[in-house]
């Protein structure tokens, strides 16, 4: 088995620097999201994307041929796409952490939410932005998607 040492050494650097800047990342953005909507109970509600941010940032990172120009789009875009679909969500959320029990329809939107942000938004925001990177990358030596 033959592995890309420098790539891996990219992937776990990434994810340090990103893990290290991300309780940073995390304030800004639950007090942008809280002025904005007016609510300061942000802790209550059950998930804030801040946190799918992490996983996006380190696929654009670690992304080898991938463009500075592309890069700081794909993370504006990223932020701002998490950042809208919390800003909907919170305005949703906020009338139900009033209630003492939310309906099950509420329920099921909350997971629903949950597993888009947190496992597929990421992975699908990257493959948006890097689609030639990606390909070139499971197409190089030694690949098993590689075209015969």
């Amino acid at each position: 088995m033959n592995v890309d040492w420098k790539f891996a050494t990219k992937v776990i650097l990434t994810s340090v620097v990103v893990f290290l800047v991300l309780p940073y990342l995390t304030n800004g953005y639950e007090f942008a999201l809280g002025h904005i909507t007016g609510t300061h109970a942000l802790s209550e509600l059950p998930y804030v994307s801040s946190q799918g941010l992490c996983p996006f940032l380190v696929f654009i990172f670690m992304t080898p041929r991938l463009g500075v120009m592309r890069r700081l789009i794909a993370v504006t875009s990223g932020l701002i796409g998490f950042f809208a679909i919390d800003l909907i969500m919170t305005l949703i959320w906020i009338p139900y952490l009033e209630s003492p029990r939310p309906s099950l329809r509420n329920m099921g939107v909350h997971y629903g939410y949950y597993v888009v942000v947190y496992y597929v938004l990421p992975f699908l925001l990257w493959f948006v932005f890097a689609f030639r990177q990606i390909e070139t990358l499971f197409k190089g030596k030694g690949s098993c998607m590689r075209s015969q």
